[in-house]
């Protein structure tokens, strides 16, 4: 299992577990705070 970093603003503030990384992902799915990861074919 890798570690994940959690990034904000471009610096990494931590590192977290695969877990807690998924955790996170999706809390901030719920916030729709990852559209800038989607991907922009559809332009």
């Amino acid at each position: 299992m890798e570690d994940c970093a959690l990034v904000h603003v471009g610096a990494a503030i931590s590192t977290i577990d695969e877990e807690e990384a998924k955790k996170t992902f999706y809390i901030l799915m719920q916030f729709n705070e990852l559209h800038e990861l989607e991907d922009n074919d559809s332009d």
